[in-house]
């Protein structure tokens, strides 16, 4: 998961393999390529050579925090 890949003349990472053998390929900002490529025309570019993080908000659910964000409550922790 998260090798570089050149699909149809774009670039972007596998962030999913399907049961059919198929690979979700996706841009870093998580911008749909292609959701079920197929391994026949992709071109591998490079290997993963470390571990993708995505930062979050510690102690609160990211639904959490936007359904309260959207009713107006300005903060977080529910007080």
């Amino acid at each position: 998961m998260f090798d570089k890949v050149e699909f149809d003349g774009q670039i972007g990472f596998i962030f999913g393999r399907r049961n059919s053998g198929y690979f979700d390929i996706r841009k870093l900002n998580r911008e749909v390529i292609h959701r079920s490529a197929s391994w026949k025309k992709l071109k591998l570019l490079e290997t993963r050579k470390s571990l993708l993080t995505e930062r979050g908000m510690q102690g609160v659910g990211i639904a959490e925090y936007f359904m309260k964000k959207t009713k107006g409550i300005a903060r977080i922790d529910g007080k």
